[in-house]
This record gives structure tokens, sequence and C-alpha cells, in this order.
């Protein structure tokens, strides 16, 4: 049998290695806050691949759990942000690999309902203030803890994208839209919906959740510009529970008790029962996603391999 010559061996491999060496695409993953069991006062970290098996269902263990407060996360490169209502509310940061960074990372900042990174900064939603603070992602320092304090009401989950920090108000259900300053644009960018409860962005859009009475439970997409509606009822039927939601590339995922996958685009159910066995479940953060250019960039190292192999032969 004869053998491939070495440079030819190095460059394919060195392809197809690439697919596990990228940062950021090549270490995707989704974290998701749950209960540790039915009645247990104390929550647990999981992260997952996206094909729904479990990279460590008890990343982090041990998280005081209130079934009253939304216990939510973050993560930005190799740093996870997670709530922890303990009796102030404060925020924790690990290290994606489930390791302690800093226990009390933020300090008190209250009741909670929502967090996002963007450019150094953790935006954190207050639910009872009705505000939105700024702190340093490195160090944990108060920036303005009231970065927004005007048209909020019961502020969500708050995202960032192109400049901007969008909020949804499950008090008088609409979104609003903000500068990274905290100055105001539009506190009704849209507006008639019925207890939003998430937001994720992506791709120009903006994915609501909301839940409440008659609503059924539902994820609309809307024009993240204008507040138009793409379409108000790309996934309905829910149930009429909290949603927390995230979209990584073109799926959408959806988690209440488990977490769902779909089409971002049609909304078509894809899996209804990605990952189960979760009771209590209240965060979702998703670390980044597969990049088509990873993918060719392995398959152009196997076939540069295979091309060798036949040429040789």
């Amino acid at each position: 049998m004869k053998t491939l010559p070495l440079p030819q061996v190095v460059a394919g491999l060195t392809c197809c290695a690439a697919l596990f060496a990228l940062p950021g695409s090549a270490r995707a993953q989704i974290f998701l806050y749950s209960q540790s069991g039915p009645s247990s006062s104390f929550g647990t970290v999981g992260s997952y691949n996206f094909d729904g098996s479990a990279i460590n269902s008890s990343l982090i263990t041990g998280l005081t759990f209130n079934p009253y407060i939304i216990n939510n996360l973050a993560v930005s490169g190799t740093a996870l942000y997670v709530y922890n209502p303990g009796s102030t509310g404060y925020y924790s940061e690990y290290s994606t690999s489930g390791a302690t960074v800093n226990a009390n990372f933020t300090g008190n900042v209250g009741w909670a309902s929502g967090a996002t990174v963007n450019g150094g900064n953790l935006y954190v939603a207050g639910y009872i203030a009705n505000t939105v603070g700024s702190y340093n992602a490195t160090s944990g320092a108060t920036i303005n803890a009231s970065l927004i304090s005007s048209g909020l009401n019961q502020p969500y989950g708050p995202v960032v994208s192109g400049g901007h920090i969008y909020v949804a108000n499950a008090g008088n259900g609409t979104v609003g839209e903000f500068n990274l300053d905290g100055s105001v644009v539009n506190t009704a960018l849209i507006t008639g919906l019925t207890q939003p409860s998430d937001l994720a962005v992506a791709n120009g859009d903006l994915y609501v959740s909301s839940f409440g009475t008659g609503n059924h439970g539902k994820v609309g997409e809307y024009d993240a510009t204008t507040g138009a509606a793409v379409n108000a009822n790309l996934v309905t039927g829910l149930g009429g529970s909290e949603l927390e939601i995230a979209v990584a590339g073109n799926d959408l995922y959806v988690l209440q008790g488990t977490l769902s996958k779909f089409d971002a685009t049609s909304g078509a159910l894809i899996n209804s029962s990605l990952i189960t066995g979760l009771p209590g479940t209240e965060g979702i953060a998703i670390l980044g996603t597969p990049e088509p250019g990873t993918l060719a960039l392995a398959g152009l190292g196997g076939l540069s391999l295979l091309l060798a192999r036949r040429r040789q032969a």
C-alpha cells in the first residue's frame, strides 16, 4: 500500500482539526438553569450540545432556586453569569466549564428578570425597580444601576443588537427600544402583546415570547427596526406559563419544562423534546453556533486526503 506524502497528510489533518480548534463556534453549547428536583430549593445549570445530548447536566449545582423569581443566566466568551436570588439577588460568574470565578460578582441587584452581555457590559433587568442596569462584565462593578429608568413596566429579557437595547414589558404588553446610553428610542416599538416574557434577536428580527389568559403561549417574530410584525404567531399553542427563548442559526429554542426546537423562519416544529427531565426550568443561554465555513474547512481537509489517496492508487 502506498503512503501519502507527509505535506498532504499534514494539510488534510490541519483542515479537519480546525473544526475542533476554532474558538466560539466549535465550543457552541446550550446552558439551562433548572430546579434540582420537583420540590427542591436549589438550582442547577447544565450544559448540552445542540443535538440535545448532555455535556454536563450538573455543571453548576447548589444554586438558590426561587419559583417566584426568574432564575436567569447569560453567557459571553468563556464567562457564564448566573443569577442567584438569595436574600438580595446577585449574579455569580463561572467559567463555561463550571469553575467558580466570582460567587458574588455583582453584589445586590435586587429582583432581576433577565440579563445579557454586550461590549464588556452586563445589562440586567430589574423587575421590581423597573430599570435596566449596567455592570462591568469583567469586574462586576456597577456602571449605572439605573441606566434605563423610564418607559419600563415589569421588564423582562433584555437583548442588545445594532447598538440598541430591547426590553420586554410584561406589565403593559410592549417591547421598548433604547440606546446603549439608556436614552429612549421607542418605548412601544411593539405593542398589543400579552405578558411578554423573553426576547431573542437574530438576522435583524426580534423574537418575542408571551403568555397569559387567552394567549395560550406563543412566539412572534418582528422587524427589529420598525417593530412591524413579520409573523406575530410564528409558534402558537405553547401553554400559559412563562417561556424562555433563544435563537441560534436558523433554530428557535423554547424552554418550558422541556426544551423544544423550531425552525426560526417558518415556525415549524423540529423537536418537541430536545432536552427533557428538567423540573422548574427558568433560564437559557446559548454560546455560538456551528459555522458553515468551519464545516466547509473540515470537509476540504477530508476531500484533500481522499483525492490524494486516489492519485496514489
